[in-house]
């Protein structure tokens, strides 16, 4: 389902229709309640449910005593009315009778205590019976459903490592032990060279003396290579996991696609997305706020998974307001539920499916409200959620083809966070400064959106590297290159000091980078109760970190500026902010992080560089993201506002939801939508 000449991020899917519909749990629920449920469905235009990622026991009561009978029943019933199944492997939640023959499976916290039966995630996906259990449940469920038609694709598992993601097991500690044997080639001199393992004698004599690092509990501060290995570890295994489902599936039917929800920390993305068709996200946007302004964390989300997979499906989107234990968010108002399913969709998503169809009467989401409430009556969130199905159902054939238009491409990178997490040094890591820059060039209205650094940059005008503190010669040369051919590249401080094995690097910052920036940054430091500012022709910004570049081929924009004791203060007078002209193209380096205080400025001086425009013109908090193929282009305009707003601007076209003309304007309800095609 992929197209390999494209840039990953800019891949469209290949799905004959839209998808649209709800996760479905007919285990919940009386049987007699399969066909009331699907002929409610076919009148909110529901073409797709998601089903039994955690219905193991039911499927399997006892070992080997299949039953796939309330499935099938529930397959084929939707089936009739229209309505398409994807199955989820059932892997998060083993049954009880596994689980209590098999405490030693049980995850282990790092402070060595086991957890209990009872939730979900708590066997260790490390453990090699384990494993094994799963893939005999995968290899059973892809044997009973393999040939029924209407069952269109898998989802692996549900949310990896949304609970937990690290495991201190004997099966864990074996596991990296071999993980490490493997990277290292057998050689534990190559191990305590790459871990700097001489500083405090750390050195190990064998593989078998390595354990886990355990960052919080030591007495001292924990090895940086050790933690940054485990890190990739994490990622590595839960990917192995996944992959040895992912070939039974393919094996037993190669017409079905394979997909994954998540997206949660200590996963590589990127990598891990290699055995899947595209990737999914589950959506709540409301565990960022209801304020206008807290768009930004959903559209964050979106990006993350973008960057990894190009169009995905989101398989949980808010159907109500969710609440769990000792929290309960607020319920979304009348037109809400649908804006932030068209944040997704304008994103890059091809499937939309609300979490949940009804909501359950017991059990821990007891109170996680679904389409339908409690006493089965639907209201006006199924109103609204029809209203979406029948949106999606006449306009999905013109946004399938299409991907999300990036101009100005944000790097991405699971080894960069780590590399910097494990030595924070409360800096404000990269993950902060894209959230920052995303923000900022969104309500400013630009096409903006995360690339991956292992992607291409095909097609960018813009790329922003937030504090890549590791530098390889392939990513120097991939970045030097885009520069040459035209692109307009700004980086951030800390970038170019370290090598992948997390050790300073021996030349002077910025490294690899050097060329291509055209400077060398000689010092660096904090400050805390002075006042410090960058100053250039256009703008003055406080700031709390210093970097000194020194030109060597660019050219000074911005000099650090102290209102107090200036003379006393190394930084004084010295670059802060630089503009190399590197044969096409343009590359600024920035000697400090980007900030609230900072991100307006900086981000102006680039986008007038590289000659770029904004998509529209709104308030801030208008989203107004392009989707486009090469015969046509979508604007979706997102009011994220509880008033109507104005946009201005706008290509003229025709608006998709009204089927009515746009000229270049549009006045948008409360929380309202529409898409111009142009």
């Amino acid at each position: 389902m992929k197209e390999p000449s494209l840039p990953r991020h800019q891949r469209p899917s290949q799905f004959d229709q839209f998808l649209f519909g709800a996760c479905y749990y007919p285990e919940h629920w009386d049987r007699s309640w399969i066909e009331a449920d699907a002929s409610m469905m076919q009148k909110a235009h529901v073409n797709v449910v998601r089903m039994a990622e955690f219905a193991w026991t039911l499927m399997e009561p006892r070992r080997g005593k299949y039953d796939f009978s309330l499935f099938k029943e529930a397959v084929t019933t939707l089936e009739q009315r229209g309505i398409k199944s994807i199955l989820c492997t059932p892997t998060a939640t083993p049954p009880r009778w596994l689980t209590y023959d098999n405490p030693q499976w049980m995850r282990v916290n790092s402070d060595g205590v086991p957890f209990s039966h009872g939730t979900r995630q708590h066997c260790c996906t490390n453990n090699p019976e384990f494993r094994k259990e799963s893939r005999r449940i995968t290899k059973a469920m892809a044997e009973a459903f393999r040939d029924m038609p209407s069952v269109i694709g898998w989802q692996t598992d549900n949310e990896f490592y949304c609970h937990v993601d690290e495991c201190y097991c004997d099966c864990c500690q074996d596991e990296f032990r071999k993980w490490l044997k493997i990277r290292y080639n057998s050689s534990i001199e190559s191990l305590n060279e790459a871990w700097g393992t001489v500083f405090w004698s750390q050195q190990y004599d064998y593989f078998e003396q390595v354990e886990i690092p355990r960052k919080w509990l030591q007495p001292a501060p924990c090895n940086p290579s050790a933690l940054l290995d485990y890190r990739r570890f994490l990622s590595d295994s839960i990917t192995s996991f996944q992959r040895e489902q992912v070939e039974i599936l393919r094996a037993r039917n190669p017409d079905w696609w394979i997909t994954h929800n998540g997206i949660f920390y200590n996963i590589d993305y990127y990598k891990f997305a290699e055995d899947l068709d595209f990737l999914a996200v589950d959506v709540y946007p409301a565990f960022w706020g209801t304020r206008p302004q807290d768009f930004i964390g959903a559209s964050r989300l979106n990006e993350r998974c973008r960057q990894a997979s190009g169009t995905y499906i989101v398989p949980e989107q808010c159907g109500g307001p969710g609440g769990q234990l000792k929290f309960l968010q607020p319920t979304p108002e009348p037109g809400r539920m649908r804006l932030w399913a068209y944040q997704s969709i304008a994103h890059g998503a091809d499937g939309m499916l609300h979490f949940r169809w009804r909501t359950c009467r017991f059990g821990a989401e007891i109170h996680w409200h679904g389409i339908i409430d409690h006493d089965n009556v639907p209201r006006r969130r199924f109103e609204e959620f029809s209203q979406e199905g029948e949106e999606l159902q006449r306009i999905g054939p013109q946004i399938l083809g299409t991907t999300k238009r990036v101009e100005i491409g944000i790097s991405f990178s699971y080894e960069q966070d780590h590399a910097q997490s494990v030595l924070d040094y409360s800096r404000p890591q990269p993950d902060t400064q894209r959230e920052l820059a995303l923000g900022e060039l969104m309500r400013q209205k630009f096409a903006v959106g995360y690339v991956n650094e292992d992607d291409s940059y095909a097609g960018l005008s813009i790329l922003i590297v937030p504090s890549a503190i590791v530098i390889t010669e392939d990513r120097a040369r991939k970045i030097t290159d885009f520069v040459a051919e035209g692109g307009t590249l700004l980086v951030t401080a800390t970038s170019g000091q370290r090598n992948t094995n997390n050790h300073a690097i021996e030349q002077t910052p910025p490294g690899l980078l050097r060329e291509v920036l055209g400077i060398t940054v000689e010092e660096f430091g904090n400050i805390d109760h002075r006042k410090m500012n960058l100053c250039g022709s256009t703008f003055s910004t406080p700031a709390q970190y210093y970097e000194i570049v020194e030109c060597a081929d660019a050219t000074p924009v911005a000099h650090w500026r102290f209102e107090e004791f200036p003379d006393t203060e190394a930084a004084q007078g010295k670059v802060g902010l630089s503009c190399n002209s590197f044969q096409k193209g343009r590359a600024y380096y920035l000697g400090t992080f980007l900030s609230e205080e900072n991100i307006t400025p900086i981000l102006e001086i680039l986008c007038d560089a590289a000659g770029l425009s904004p998509l529209a013109k709104a308030d801030p908090n208008v989203c107004v993201i392009e989707r486009h193929a090469e015969d046509r282009k979508l604007t979706f305009v997102l009011n994220n506002y509880p008033e109507a707003k104005r946009v201005d601007e706008l290509p003229a076209g025709q608006e998709l939801l009204t089927e009515t003309p746009c000229e270049g304007q549009i006045i948008l309800p409360p929380f309202g939508v529409a898409i111009v095609r142009s």
